[in-house]
């Protein structure tokens, strides 16, 4: 029941990321400068929820590699982090949005790193969407 839960939700998460790369990508693109536009999925690649994190990532490479990683004439950079804990998810969101300068984070199964990255992102003004809830 929970592998059936996890694949629908991923087939609708995948939906909701085509979506985002045909129409709502398509506007950063024209807005941000020339290169590659950078993608973070944050999800649980270790641990007890590893086989979720991999489908979600799963999900987005699928929906990426039909769209030949490139969105608006521009390439898209993936970059996969582990959710881990909410106290490390802080520094993930710093790295994405300073070092990594991502466009968009996506991902989480846990709703409370989802919260953690929330505040760090809103300050970066770096849009963030997640497949468990609406933040």
């Amino acid at each position: 029941m929970m592998a059936k839960r996890s694949r629908k939700k991923v087939f609708w998460f995948t939906c909701l990321m085509t979506f985002l790369i045909t129409v709502g990508f398509s506007q950063i693109a024209l807005a941000a400068e020339k290169g590659p536009i950078k993608l973070a999925v944050v999800a649980p690649i270790t641990g007890s929820r590893a086989q979720v994190g991999g489908d979600i990532v799963a999900g987005f490479k699928m929906r990426l590699e039909e769209a030949g990683y490139m969105a608006a004439g521009r390439k898209i950079e993936l970059i996969v982090e582990d959710e881990k804990t909410p106290t490390a998810a802080v520094n993930t969101a710093r790295k994405l949005t300073t070092l990594d300068n991502v466009s968009f984070i996506s991902g989480f199964f846990a709703t409370n790193v989802a919260y953690a990255m929330l505040d760090v992102t809103k300050k970066a003004n770096v849009p963030m969407a997640s497949m468990q809830h609406s933040i």
